[in-house]
């Protein structure tokens, strides 16, 4: 009786929950990216749904004005995460006229941040809208900077990019030094050929006379702290705990909630004069669960969870290359730490101190997340699914009951398959998927048909309506067991109910 009144009032907490308003920032891809500040609320309905309203949307110079979504399902992932996802459609106004559009919305909703992917079709082109963050570098195209009265000189010039960070916010004693001396990041005209964008930034190194300053960008702090570049107190750091903002009131951190399998980045790299001796740029990418890092290492740190590291990146003969770099999580498994920020530092120089007066462009650097279907199950009978393109088969039935219990689907590590709908189609029993990537940026559709079959929505209730049953882990289940939380989908909505 105990266990059954805790669980009731953790039920009716979550049903009396109210709409809680994010404002976080708003990339919108249409042919290229934007940002802007936006807020989103999310509302938790008494039967377990969500409703999702972006609020004052635009893009392209076009005002949409709020989009909203409803009784959107949410249910937990084997990371203890749960997701939402809905497919369906969305009334906005276009020119001040209503127009329905097909629209997909997935995301996370991370307690004190939200997490979400938005994709409206308008007119067979995809609006691609990222919420928050925690999954893909900020400003990862190097677009935005405070350009101010420079708009009007020559490109490059000297200025930081959001959300990244070179020698001109860097501390530390001899950082004024530094700056003093010569600039090393800027804003440039020049990007990576396959780039929507407009910009990207450049590196530069400096030679102060007595050593080489390498040009150094993070989404940690760099800090210059000794004379000597091989002083492990010259050094980018990460630290979670600290408040430091920069001059753009960022903090010297970026949240990482993901688990990336590869980092992707385009880079032109040109030596001044060449090094025989020291011949490569880097970059190195290590996941944290957020205290205290730092990069040339001063000791052997536990707090990572995975590294994405090329110290060897070549001039290419000064032409722009694309690089694809995987993470090693298997070195640190038994360090179990939970990813909480991610720390990426690039320069013209893999070793301290070393180079000519050098230059390395950067551009659209990312987050590759792998989403695939491996195979799909059906009572000990597997297909291999080749065509990601079009994921649909068909197992034969024994004139039973089935559910999407009897079905597995296996993708990529960090993807998952979340469970849509069942229908009856020509005799057939269908059950549909959307498999996810772990950012949510890749969804695949999967149709699963058994034939000679009926569905577990032949389970009714008093009032003889269709349900789905899924118990507090996002399966489904034929039924419900005493003293158990389950969600319920029925013709009325999706409902939480404690047998």
């Amino acid at each position: 009786m105990k266990k059954f009144f805790t669980l009731l009032m953790a039920a009716m907490s979550c049903m009396a929950a109210s709409a809680k308003d994010y404002t976080d920032q708003l990339t919108v891809n249409f042919g290229g990216a934007t940002t802007s500040t936006n807020t989103i609320s999310l509302d938790r309905n008494e039967d377990g749904t969500l409703n999702l309203v972006l609020h004052d949307f635009s893009f392209d110079e076009m005002s949409i004005g709020d989009v909203q979504v409803d009784n959107i399902s949410e249910i937990p992932t084997a990371s203890g995460r749960s997701v939402f996802y809905k497919k369906g459609t969305v009334t906005v106004s276009l020119y001040s006229s209503p127009i329905e559009l097909p629209l997909e919305v997935a995301g996370y909703d991370l307690g004190d941040r939200l997490y979400a992917k938005i994709f409206i079709n308008l007119f067979d082109q995809v609006i691609d809208c990222t919420f928050g963050q925690g999954f893909q570098f900020l400003n990862g195209g190097f677009e935005n900077y405070e350009v101010g009265e420079n708009a009007e000189v020559n490109y490059p010039f000297s200025v930081e990019p959001y959300n990244w960070h070179g020698f001109e916010s860097a501390d530390g004693d001899f950082a004024p030094v530094v700056n003093m001396l010569g600039k090393h990041t800027f804003i440039s005209e020049e990007h990576a050929p396959s780039s929507t964008g407009k910009y990207s930034v450049m590196l530069t190194s400096l030679n102060m006379g007595f050593t080489v300053a390498n040009g150094t960008l993070t989404t940690g702090r760099l800090h210059a702290g000794a004379m000597s570049a091989t002083d492990l107190q010259n050094n980018a750091y990460l630290d979670m705990s600290k408040e430091d903002v920069d001059n753009y009131e960022a903090p010297f951190y970026q949240y990482m909630d993901g688990t990336p399998d590869s980092l992707a980045v385009w880079v032109k790299f040109i030596q001044g004069t060449p090094q025989e001796a020291h011949p490569y740029a880097t970059i190195s990418t290590v996941i944290t669960d957020g205290t205290y890092y730092q990069e040339p290492c001063d000791k052997e740190y536990a707090n990572i969870l995975g590294v994405a590291r090329n110290n060897k990146i070549v001039t290419n003969n000064g032409e722009w290359q694309r690089l694809v770099i995987p993470f090693d999580y298997d070195s640190y498994k038994e360090n179990g730490v939970k990813g909480k920020a991610i720390f990426a530092t690039i320069s013209t120089n893999a070793d301290p101190g070393c180079g000519s007066v050098d230059s390395l462009y950067v551009d659209d650097i990312q987050l590759i997340y792998n989403n695939e279907v491996k195979s799909i199950s059906f009572k000990g009978n597997t297909q291999e699914i080749t065509d990601q393109s079009n994921v649909a088969v068909t197992f034969a039935g024994s004139d039973e009951q089935v559910s999407f219990d009897d079905i597995t689907v296996t993708t990529t590590p960090n993807s998952f398959a979340f469970p849509v709908s069942e229908s009856e189609e020509d005799g057939n029993v269908v059950y549909t998927y959307a498999v996810l990537s772990n950012d949510l940026s890749n969804i695949i559709p999967v149709r699963v048909a058994i034939s000679n079959a009926t569905g577990i929505h032949g389970v009714t209730s008093s009032e003889n309506k269709t349900q789905t049953i899924y118990n507090i882990n996002g399966q489904r289940v034929q039924t419900m067991q005493p003293g158990q939380v389950y969600i319920v989908k029925d013709a009325n909505g999706t409902h939480k109910v404690i047998k």
